[in-house]
C-alpha cells in the first residue's frame, strides 16, 4: 500500500493472506490529519496496519530534504552496504530475501527464517530457538505490521540488529530499542507506483524503478 501526503510519500506491505479489498477506502482517511491515520498502525486489522504505517512513512520522508543529508548514512542495498559486517560471522535473516549469495559467501554461516519456508529456511518458529546464537541479524520491515518485531529485537539482544525493507520507518527514534541500522526507501515516482499497484493483480511488481533512494542509517556511536 503507497500512501502520499504533502512533501512526503509512504509504503508498506500488505501482508501474505490480507486482502487489499478489505483496505479503509480513500474517502475514509483523505482530508484526516496525518496523526490520526497513522494510529491504525496500532490496529489488529491487517489493512489499517498497512494505511498506518504507510502514513508514518509519509510524515518521515517529509523530513527529508536530500540523501546527502548528514544524517544519512549511505545510499543503496542494505546487504551490500552492510556485507563487511557480516564477515566470518553468524548471520540470521527474518525473511526470505533475494540476491543473499554474497551474505552467505561472507558469513560463517546464514540462518533464514520465513513464515512460508522455501527450501533451506527455516520456519518463522525456530528463531525462538537459533536467533539467539547468531552475531548479525537482518529483520524484514514486515515484522513491524505483524508486531513481532519486539519479540525479534528480544532474541536478537546480543546481535547487531538491522531492520531492512521498503516498509521500514526512517526514524532514528527507533535506535533506542537497540536496533543498528534502518534501511527504508524514498519513492521516487508516486503515481507510476501506485498506477502498478491499482494494475497488478498478484500485488508484485517493481518497486526498484519507483524508489529514488534506498537509504540506510546507522546508530550513532556510543
Amino acid at each position: 500500500m503507497a500512501i502520499d501526503r504533502p512533501g512526503g510519500y509512504g509504503l508498506a506491505h500488505f501482508l501474505p493472506g490480507s486482502k487489499p479489498d478489505c483496505a479503509p477506502k480513500p474517502t475514509d482517511v483523505i482530508g484526516r490529519p496525518a496523526k490520526e491515520v497513522a494510529n491504525l498502525l496500532k490496529s489488529w486489522e491487517p489493512a489499517d496496519v498497512a494505511m498506518g504505517l504507510s502514513c508514518v512513512n509519509a510524515s518521515l520522508a517529509a523530513t527529508f530534504k536530500s540523501a546527502s543529508d548528514a544524517s544519512m548514512a549511505s545510499e543503496g542495498n542494505a546487504f551490500d552496504i552492510f556485507l563487511p559486517r557480516v564477515k566470518n560471522r553468524k548471520v540470521g535473516v527474518i525473511g526470505h530475501f533475494p540476491k543473499l549469495e554474497n551474505i552467505k559467501q561472507a558469513a560463517s554461516e546464514l540462518l533464514i527464517f520465513e513464515r512460508l519456508p522455501q527450501e533451506g529456511d527455516y520456519p518463522d518458529q525456530a528463531a525462538e530457538f537459533l536467533l539467539p546464537s547468531c552475531d548479525v541479524v537482518f529483520i524484514t520491515g514486515s515484522s513491524i505490521m505483524n508486531k513481532t518485531v519486539p519479540r525479534l529485537l528480544e532474541l536478537s539482544s546480543q546481535a547487531q540488529t538491522f531492520l531492512v525493507g521498503p516498509s521500514v520507518p526512517l526514524c532514528p527514534k527507533l535506535f533506542q530499542f537497540g536496533i543498528t541500522g534502518l534501511s527504508g526507501s524514498l519513492i521516487f515516482d508516486y503515481e507510476a507506483l501506485a498506477n502498478d499497484i491499482k494494475l497488478s493483480a498478484q500485488g508484485m511488481f517493481d518497486f526498484n524503478r519507483h524508489l529514488t533512494h534506498r537509504i540506510n542509517l546507522l546508530a550513532p556511536s556510543p
